[in-house]
């Protein structure tokens, strides 16, 4: 009989590439991760991790079992989440996987959901990279660009547009651009070129004014929204971001060609349809919608919603 507790060890490692990343993940000390892998290895007859100097790759047999576990393991969880289902009450602890902008966000919103709902818990983890919520243990997801899948269901929480900026320090040294084909004499600050990034269409500034749809070479790249906004402050070139998103706010940025509308960027509420009736679940989807309905109808908010 396999044993969940070492399948789920294999799992994680296998996921991050990273004994590490995996201990952050699942909360145990990577001495007990090697245990359970070695042991699941001896029972299976095959190697299936090869471990170099802090790194880990997948052999065949590996990759065939790992597929096979991700799987299972959220076959498990799902069926953890309907069998503690007994509470007319939402209690017990909700994992939400989000980036790294959106978790402090979200804090400003947990105080008054735990006052309303006392028995519940919230663990939020904030990722610039993965969107996968079975990669970080995470029971929904909050968070634009989530793949619509007829496995998930997708709440629309609100939008927000994106915006040019860069630092008063910046714009002294270089100029302000006037017109989008005034970009190509700026240095631009790019997330991640051949990543797949969480924010859609974060880098649309490098091709924006650009002939016949090229792409312009960032001048910095930085994996990291408060990353993005902090290069800008210091003068380091031109970035886009969110003209309300939390981190931009302390952060001395002018906007440039405003006139240019940006991208907007939806963000959802995820979750596994078929734990569309777990209220452990659907509960903080429910209390973001409403809290963000009323925010979206004041008169100095920031909250954008579609009708």
């Amino acid at each position: 009989m396999l044993d969940l507790k070492q399948l789920s060890a294999f799992y994680y490692v296998a996921k991050t590439r990273s004994f590490t990343l995996a201990e952050s993940i699942v909360g145990v000390k990577q001495s007990w991760l090697s245990r359970q892998i070695s042991e699941l290895e001896d029972q299976f007859g095959s190697l299936l991790l090869e471990r170099g100097h802090g790194t880990v790759s997948l052999t065949p047999e590996g990759q065939l079992v790992y597929e096979v576990v991700g799987k299972l393991l959220f076959e498990a969880k799902i069926v953890e989440s309907l069998m503690s289902e007994k509470h007319n009450e939402p209690k017990g602890k909700l994992n939400i996987a989000t980036t790294v902008g959106h978790a402090a966000w979200l804090i400003h919103y947990v105080p008054g959901f735990l006052k309303k709902y006392p028995e519940m818990r919230i663990s939020i983890s904030g990722n610039d990279e993965n969107l996968d919520m079975r990669s970080q243990n995470a029971d929904v997801a909050i968070r634009p660009f989530v793949p619509k899948s007829p496995e998930l269901v997708h709440i629309y929480l609100l939008s927000y547009p994106l915006g040019l900026f860069a630092s008063p320090l910046y714009l002294k040294e270089f100029g302000v651009p006037k017109k989008p084909g005034d970009l190509d004499n700026h240095r631009l600050i790019a997330f991640a070129k051949d990543k797949r990034v969480p924010f859609g269409n974060v880098d649309w500034h490098l091709k924006l004014g650009t002939k016949n749809d090229e792409t312009r070479e960032p001048y910095l790249q930085v994996n990291s929204a408060l990353g993005l906004a902090r290069a800008a402050e210091l003068g380091l070139g031109i970035v886009s971001i969110s003209k309300f998103q939390e981190v931009s706010k302390g952060v001395k940025l002018i906007e440039v060609l405003s006139d240019i509308e940006g991208p907007m960027v939806d963000v959802h509420y995820v979750y596994p349809k078929r734990l569309e009736h777990v209220k452990r679940l659907t509960v903080f989807g429910d209390y973001m919608v409403e809290i963000l309905e009323k925010e979206s109808k004041k008169p100095d908010s920031h909250v954008f919603r579609k009708n």
